[in-house]
């Protein structure tokens, strides 16, 4: 099973957090792939592979730190 999360503009990291049950900063990330205008990031949070794949648009609003990092990470 795989959970999927869509962030929006003007969504605080700490409620994404809340949502999610960790720190989307400080998590090690599975895979991360960039497309044009969005980052996908996958998160495998169990052994039998139950996992989360978050969607980060790269646009106004969405926290910096978040976008950031998703740039950092695909390097």
């Amino acid at each position: 099973m795989v959970r999927i999360v869509v962030i929006d503009p003007g969504d605080a990291l700490m409620t994404i957090d809340a949502e999610l049950g960790f720190q989307l900063l400080d998590r090690p990330l599975d895979v991360i792939e960039a497309h044009p205008g969005w980052f996908e990031l996958t998160y495998v949070l169990s052994d039998d592979g139950f996992g989360v794949v978050v969607y980060v648009p790269v646009r106004p609003g969405v926290d910096a730190r978040l976008i950031e990092h998703c740039r950092e990470s695909i390097q």
